[in-house]
């Protein structure tokens, strides 16, 4: 016999600071909606899913900080914009990282 178990779905909310939700809110859901894949066990989803709230929170920042260069920004893959655009050591290598993670 086949069983139908109906449970109510709980929600995971980030836990991201005013600025974070400032600069980037499409990545503060991008992410909320990675968090929740993940918890919820679908990991094929959730890697992709931070993937491209990493994206947005990247280029939106970048965007911000450099408004006049928006227009290339918003269309440069992920990869080429932390190569031309971030200059700090540490994070420019984490970020290119996870950028190289896609599939």
């Amino acid at each position: 016999m086949n069983y139908r178990v109906s449970l109510p779905m709980e929600r995971f909310q980030g836990d991201f600071s005013e600025s974070i939700k400032a600069i980037s809110p499409s990545f503060c859901k991008i992410a909320e909606e990675a968090m929740n894949a993940e918890a919820n066990g679908w990991t094929l989803i959730a890697g992709p899913g931070y993937r491209k709230a990493l994206e947005f929170l990247v280029k939106d920042y970048l965007c911000s900080l450099l408004p006049k260069e928006e227009d290339k920004v918003k269309v440069m893959p992920l990869a080429n914009c932390i190569a031309t655009y971030v200059d700090h050591e540490k994070l420019n290598q984490m970020a290119t990282r996870a950028a190289a993670r896609q599939r």
